[in-house]
């Protein structure tokens, strides 16, 4: 204090004055010739005192720097970073004349700024490019499910039959498929799972799902349905992808069903009692083998009759503990049905039984089913 100064007044007097005992300790320290540092308050601001003494004068020197002029880059630091947190990536940085720690933090601070700016650019551009994908995957998924049987009753104005079936798939897209129609007072049907999953799978079914009512329409029988299917894949399948395939016709007039089945799941047959499960010859895939000649199998179905056609995605539901749901499972499920239940009642029963099953695990695989009643006395 320069008034003081002239007045031939000292720190002690200011320690006095101001009743801090921690200046007069501090002047005493000094006294003593010691070296230090403190922090003191004074005329309301707060300084950090170095002190030391100068050498063969008898004299001590003290040096008293503003806290702002110590903490005022790091608290600048501290506005930049709070910008930053808000998403303010090219907040300007303080200008650090020193070649010191505080210009290396400021450097270091600087880079992390181009690191996040850059990161967050990435990130926008991949979250546009996945909502982009996300957004084709449902057109692709709605297309694929348009190409199923929706509607339901299937043949409102027919009391013969009673159908239903359903697909959930694993992914956006699938590789399971069904499908029926009606022609000359037959029911055309069939189920299939393409090897794989996602994009790929769901080609491959698109494809077989279009040829089913084209080549339906002049093949006669499923066998030969089934062998045309395998000819068309069997001699372009570099990807070594396959279908399982169960293709049948039901004549509702008689009751006779004629079938061909391509390394798919057999289908139970339920009329009371156990459920049965139907017999099928040991056919390769659809895709694997050029020129197999597949077989042609025939029953009776007699009235009451439902054949429960599904995927492996039924069978082969896991749940955590890598517990598989299994052909037994099903045929005990199935065999708790009641006799009149009908085929929309017999699909969800079994989607329910599966969800119970699997509990929280995730789905593995698409889970298709196809239910078919035969109701009517034949002629």
């Amino acid at each position: 204090d320069r008034s003081r100064s002239l007045k031939g007044e000292s720190f002690f007097d200011y320690a006095d004055d101001s009743g801090n005992d921690k200046y007069r300790l501090l002047g005493e320290s000094m006294c003593k010739g010691e070296t230090g540092a403190d922090a003191v308050k004074m005329d309301g601001r707060r300084y950090s005192v170095f002190f030391a003494p100068v050498s063969d004068s008898g004299w001590s020197m003290a040096l008293a720097v503003p806290f702002m002029s110590l903490l005022g880059p790091a608290l600048l630091f501290a506005d930049s970073a709070t910008e930053v947190a808000h998403g303010k990536f090219d907040a300007p940085l303080p200008v650090i004349e020193s070649d010191d720690e505080i210009r290396l933090l400021r450097d270091s601070f600087g880079n992390m700024q181009q690191s996040l700016s850059k990161y967050i650019a990435d990130l926008t551009e991949t979250t546009a490019q996945k909502a982009s994908i996300e957004s084709e995957l449902e057109v692709a998924k709605s297309i694929q499910m348009a190409m199923l049987p929706t509607t339901w009753p299937a043949f409102p104005d027919r009391n013969d039959i009673d159908i239903y079936g359903s697909l959930t798939p694993a992914k956006a897209v699938g590789g399971d498929l069904f499908d029926f129609f009606m022609r000359d007072g037959k029911l055309h049907f069939c189920i299939g799972d393409v090897s794989g999953k996602g994009i790929p799978a769901s080609l491959v079914m698109s494809v077989i799902s279009s040829m089913f009512r084209t080549l339906s329409a002049s093949e006669d029988g499923p066998d030969k349905l089934v062998s045309a299917f395998n000819s068309s894949m069997a001699e372009r399948n570099e990807n070594m992808m396959f279908v399982t395939f169960f293709a049948g016709e039901i004549d509702l007039a008689t009751g006779e069903l004629r079938y061909c089945n391509a390394g798919h799941n057999p289908p139970f047959l339920l009329l009371g009692g156990k459920p049965q499960m139907l017999t099928t010859d040991a056919n390769v895939p659809i895709g694997i083998v050029p020129g197999w000649k597949y077989s042609l199998q025939k029953c009776t179905l007699s009235p009451g009759t439902a054949l429960f056609l599904y995927t492996d995605g039924l069978t082969e539901a896991t749940r955590e503990d890598d517990t598989l749901f299994g052909e037994d499972r099903v045929c005990d499920r199935l065999s708790r049905l009641k006799t009149t239940a009908s085929s929309n009642e017999i699909c969800a029963y079994m989607e329910d039984a599966v969800k119970e099953f699997v509990g929280d695990a995730e789905q593995s695989d698409d889970l298709t089913m196809l239910v078919i009643r035969v109701l009517l006395n034949h002629m």
